[in-house]
């Protein structure tokens, strides 16, 4: 009886969460409403207008009580698969993004698409579950009032950043080779001049530099807080930037903090303000003088002004495909509408779209995702986009547990 009195218990919560339109937290107190649709094993969380805001993939529990029995649901807690270095102080936690939160579809419940903790450098990566939804999000505001942000200097010379493209550096077993690094990275200096990489895992950021310079390439690079400090994120940076590029930042277009994490609810908006000023701060002492910002999705940025306000450029991840409505070839369309809508709430700040993508397989019968449908996908967002957008990703993540996570390769 206890447990299912715990269990009444929580439900209560979740339904006293009542009103935002897509919130996924807000600096000031606000209510939510969370309407769960249950499928074999996952869950979205959705809001009055009906838009998806969180997923959790769950699995079914029976708790057995006085006279009886009961079944509840329980999305499965993170677990951390990160090790640190033994060469070094620096906590190497790498991650890589997975896909964004997923669109309610009409024929099906939809897959949980909050993004797993990177798997280590170190063999058998294994990324957790997604973290369970609070039952109530209460995110706390700014202890001061924010800072003035520092004016940046974005690489174009209009201020636009070219065509870009995603990379993680994991394969089943752990990290990728030299030989494989080598192979990829060429690949992509084919068609792309601008790469995002998420995290220090993997030695990611000083083989990234490497192999930028060899290919005449910038980068976007990213702390993945608050599974790796921003501290930490700092010192391999810098100290790459040092050794492998004659102490010049000329390599980097973009810094980013987080990804996503305030709409998988593992950081409040004050703390990712924290994050990205504390950033900001080191990185200018140590002659970088492009854009940083804060990372996360569409309804996380509208609710939360501060993470417009506190990042030079507005940083966003955006993908059609979860989008019930959404059809391939029109995917450009449609990410050119959610753009408008972060610029409208920011007051016209510019936009970087940092992962747009579609699918080849998701593991659904008669889904969306298809070879076909992924081509399509990617000319539209190449039709409508010339630069300011990261196309996800360039090849596919087969380490990854579920199958929606996996086939998203674009240079396959």
């Amino acid at each position: 009886m206890k447990a299912l009195t715990s269990f009444v218990a929580a439900a209560v919560l979740a339904g006293s969460v009542v009103g935002r339109p897509h919130a996924v937290l807000k600096r000031a107190i606000f209510t939510e409403v969370a309407f769960v649709t249950v499928a074999s094993d996952v869950v979205v969380y959705i809001d009055n207008a009906g838009v998806p805001w969180s997923t959790a993939s769950l699995a079914p529990v029976t708790l057995v009580g006085t006279g009886g029995s009961t079944t509840s649901i329980v999305a499965p807690q993170p677990t951390s698969n990160s090790i640190p270095p033994t060469s070094t102080a620096i906590v190497a936690v790498s991650v890589v993004p997975s896909v964004p939160f997923k669109e309610a579809q009409p024929s099906a419940p939809p897959s949980s698409t909050q993004k797993p903790v990177e798997p280590n450098p170190t063999p058998n990566p294994q990324p957790p579950a997604p973290p369970a939804p609070p039952t109530s999000v209460v995110p706390s505001p700014p202890s001061s009032a924010p800072a003035s942000t520092p004016t940046a200097k974005p690489q174009g010379s209009d201020g636009s950043f070219p065509l870009g493209i995603t990379w993680d550096p994991f394969k089943p077993g752990g990290c990728k080779t030299e030989a494989e690094w080598d192979s990829q990275w060429a690949k992509m200096a084919e068609q792309y001049k601008l790469v995002r990489i998420y995290g220090i895992g993997c030695e990611n950021v000083p083989n990234a530099i490497k192999r930028a310079k060899k290919h005449g390439l910038k980068l976007m690079v990213g702390a993945y807080v608050p599974d790796e400090t921003v501290d930490d994120f700092v010192k391999v940076l810098s100290q790459a930037i040092k050794d492998l590029n004659n102490g010049s930042w000329d390599i980097i277009s973009i810094i980013s903090i987080g990804n996503e994490r305030i709409n998988e609810h593992q950081m409040t908006t004050s703390q990712a303000v924290d994050h990205v000023n504390n950033a900001r701060g080191q990185f200018r002492s140590r002659g970088f003088n492009g854009p940083v910002g804060i990372v996360d999705t569409v309804p996380a940025v509208v609710d939360n002004p501060a993470l417009c306000d506190q990042s030079d450029l507005v940083l966003v991840n955006i993908h059609a495909y979860w989008d019930a409505n959404a059809k391939p070839e029109d995917a450009g369309s449609f990410v050119q509408g959610q753009v408008q809508k972060v610029k409208n709430a920011c007051k016209g700040k510019r936009v970087i779209v940092t992962e747009s993508g579609w699918p080849r397989s998701d593991g659904k019968s008669g889904s969306k995702a298809s070879a076909d449908a992924q081509k399509a996908a990617v000319k539209s967002l190449r039709d409508k986009f010339s630069q300011d957008l990261f196309l996800f990703t360039a090849f596919d993540t087969l380490w990854r547990n579920e199958e929606y996570e996996k086939y998203w390769g674009i240079l396959q």
